[in-house]
């Protein structure tokens, strides 16, 4: 295992405010494709769209968590 570096709280910041700036779009989307799906008023064209911004965020998640892990010893 690698030795962890603990940040300055200037580094956590930036990196969580640039998580959040990238992932806040991706979550709106498909909380928007969501609320229209249970509304059944949902296009074939936006699902579509939805699966690929659904693996984006899976992977920006998973990219943060290692970096969150890698913080913590």
């Amino acid at each position: 295992m690698s030795t962890a570096k603990n940040p300055s709280r200037v580094e956590v910041v930036v990196v969580m405010l640039i998580f959040v700036i990238l992932g806040f779009p991706l979550v709106g989307y498909l909380w928007e494709t969501l609320n229209q799906l249970m509304s059944a008023e949902v296009h074939g064209d936006r699902l579509l769209l939805s699966a690929p911004v659904l693996l984006i965020l899976l992977g920006l998640w998973r990219v943060l968590g290692k970096r969150v892990r890698q913080w913590n010893p």
